[in-house]
């Protein structure tokens, strides 16, 4: 994967080693001059039909667990349609199980067997589950920022269970309150509010 510096302009091909650029600011994904729908594999439905976009230097992915193509919901808001996606239908229930899941294999694919996330929730959760799905030993930890709102609080906090996965102990962070019906019922009842 061919990545960048944003403070200095460095490229180079990303590994463990070069982790971070020379300069100490973190690598980011370097983008294609253009999009190409050629390049899109329409017989795949999950996010790995963006495979060729994404640069790669593998053919397949080690792992997937079905991340993308998470359904659309028409709704009618205040008088608008609009479209809801329901992410939470994702492995973890969680928009960034689309990153988690390219990342993971491109470390995969780099032979490495061991990451950690430091995280207040949903991340931690996604890194967990998609590292010990790959066979890697994963740790993640809640540090929420003491700046965060009593709300973001209360929904953050996580509960840490250590267990054997696949032969790798992992540690999973997992909500302390998880969807429920009546979470639902309020969403819905907060959008038909207006």
């Amino acid at each position: 994967m061919n990545v960048f510096c944003p403070e200095c302009g460095s490229r180079t091909l990303l590994s463990p080693e070069k982790w971070r650029c020379s300069c100490g600011a973190a690598w980011e994904p370097l983008e294609l001059a253009r999009f190409d729908p050629d390049l899109v594999r329409q017989s795949d439905p999950s996010l790995w039909r963006y495979h060729r976009l994404y640069e790669l230097d593998f053919a397949e992915p080690v792992v997937r667990m079905g991340t993308g193509s998470t359904p659309l919901l028409a709704a009618n808001l205040a008088g608008r349609e609009v479209l809801l996606k329901l992410e939470y239908v994702a492995p973890t229930a969680s928009f960034k199980d689309r990153g988690t899941e390219v990342m993971i294999n491109v470390l995969a694919h780099q032979h490495v067997t061991q990451v950690a996330d430091d995280s207040s929730g949903n991340a931690g959760a996604s890194v967990a589950a998609f590292a010990a799905r790959a066979g890697m030993r994963a740790e993640a930890t809640g540090l929420a920022k003491a700046a965060a709102g009593n709300r973001k609080l209360t929904e953050t906090r996580t509960a840490f269970r250590r267990y054997a996965g696949q032969g790798h102990e992992i540690a999973v962070a997992l909500p302390l309150r998880a969807l429920v019906a009546e979470d639902v019922a309020s969403m819905r009842d907060t959008f038909e509010a207006g």
